[in-house]
């Protein structure tokens, strides 16, 4: 048998692949168990690594990540997946897959194949929903909106956020979510901006100082002040040019729900605004390449010239 578990969403894969694991256990034990890295396999190897029970074990689960890193032994593979015995389960685990290539086509054909893109906001919030009710808790869509937004669509940290909300509290409320879960560093950043460009700018400023406290790493936050600008550009270029939001989001490939509160910003100022926003925060990637600013510092002038 061979199961190929393909996508990006690493945590429902890897829920996938432990369930997987664990049944394989329970049925036939540890001995059994083998993993590879896909690019360290060599050609010679196959025979081995396909061939039927071992002294130590009546069944085998061979699990292989990343062949599609090593090319020539991928290919040989394809060329002996009839062969794989009945007591062998092999799990092949990538991350991407190019749809176009001979060994997507034929995994997805010959195989057990799972895919696990990653959900859309809609999707997290409706899998949000079910995740507390899993836990134990209850929680509205209203707060499961909220609970999304702090977080964004990283499941492997939304699961150990509920575990501790339901923990405090199965109701998850509002000011249990504000009490107990820390935003994401770019939902702050997001804020940051929005303060400064409408005037106010110790609330601004009070933001950089809690980044700043929490020990985040300033290039990262001076980085994502380029990447909010540069989605203010976009979406500005596209205002003008009467693109709607949903076509900026598929044709640069920005989540829906960033293109929508990015054009809140931009709606707020003039197009002169956006260009001499976008101008400063050049100016500040350009300062911290080249010169040995205080990145705190730095990223604290601009913010007040924002205003």
């Amino acid at each position: 048998m061979i199961v190929t578990a393909v996508g990006e969403n690493v945590f429902e894969r890897a829920q996938f692949v432990a369930e997987l694991k664990a049944d394989f256990i329970a049925k036939y034990g540890n001995d059994g168990v083998e993993e590879y890295d896909g690019d360290k396999l060599e050609v010679g190897s196959l025979g081995s690594l396909l061939g039927g029970v071992s002294l130590f074990a009546s069944h085998r689960l061979v699990i292989v990540r990343n062949l599609s890193e090593n090319s020539e032994v991928a290919e040989k593979l394809l060329d002996k997946l009839a062969d794989v015995p009945d007591e062998v389960i092999l799990l092949l685990i990538e991350t991407k897959l190019d749809k176009r290539t001979a060994l997507y086509k034929t995994l997805k054909k010959d195989t057990d194949f799972h895919e696990f893109m990653q959900r859309s906001d809609a999707e997290v919030e409706r899998w949000i929903l079910d995740e507390v009710k899993r836990q134990g808790g209850d929680i509205s869509t209203r707060e499961a909106r909220l609970l999304r937004e702090y977080c964004g669509n990283d499941q492997s940290r939304l699961f150990n956020e509920i575990a501790k909300l339901t923990a405090y509290d199965t109701h998850i409320t509002h000011e249990s979510i504000e009490l107990l879960v820390d935003k994401n560093p770019s939902d702050t950043v997001f804020e940051l901006l929005e303060s400064a460009m409408s005037g106010r700018r110790a609330a601004a400023l009070k933001k950089l100082v809690a980044l700043e406290r929490a020990h985040e790493d300033p290039y990262q936050i001076a980085s994502m002040l380029v990447w909010q600008a540069h989605i203010m550009a976009i979406v500005l270029a596209a205002d003008v040019a009467r693109v709607s939001e949903g076509e900026v989001a598929k044709d640069h490939k920005i989540n829906p729900y960033v293109v929508k509160k990015s054009h809140s910003l931009v709606s707020r100022v003039s197009p002169a605004g956006v260009k001499k926003i976008v101008a400063r925060v050049a100016e500040l990637d350009t300062r911290l390449k080249t010169g040995t600013y205080s990145p705190w510092r730095a990223i604290e002038n601009t913010i007040v010239q924002l205003g």
